[in-house]
Parts: structure tokens; sequence; C-alpha cells
């Protein structure tokens, strides 16, 4: 019975908190993230395929795409 009882109480404490802790976006602490705040860039190139790369990227080198899993070489046209 005592048992039961304090998985109950655990439950709804850790419930609480999840609960108030909760805000829309990304935060880490305190810290509210926006879309600035990215590593990152996404490119959809004219085949309309989707690539996810470091955020400062150089063109006609290789760089590695994290959707693809595989270095490529950005070109502008």
């Amino acid at each position: 019975m005592k048992k039961s009882k304090l998985v109950l109480i655990t439950n709804t404490l850790l419930g609480l908190m999840v609960l108030a802790g909760c805000s829309p976006g990304w935060s880490i602490g305190e810290f509210e993230l926006s879309d600035n705040d990215s590593s990152y860039i996404e490119i959809v190139d004219s085949d309309s395929i989707l690539h996810f790369y470091d955020k400062y990227i150089t063109l006609d080198v290789d760089v590695w795409c994290y959707v693809h899993a595989q270095y490529e070489i950005i070109r502008k046209k």
C-alpha cells in the first residue's frame, strides 16, 4: 500500500514538473532558441531534394550532408 502511494506521488510530481516547464519552441535552460541560432542550413535543390549542411558552407568544395550521410559539392547556378 505504501509503495503504490509513493509511486502515485512521484508520478504526480514528475508530471507537474514536466508540464510547468513547457514552452513553445526550443529552449536550453532559460535561453529561448530561434531560427537564427541554428548551426545548420537546409537547402532544397532543383529536383526538390532536401540537403542539411553546416550553417557556414563554402562553395565548390566537399561539404558534409547530414541527410545523405556523405560529402557533396555545392555549386551556385
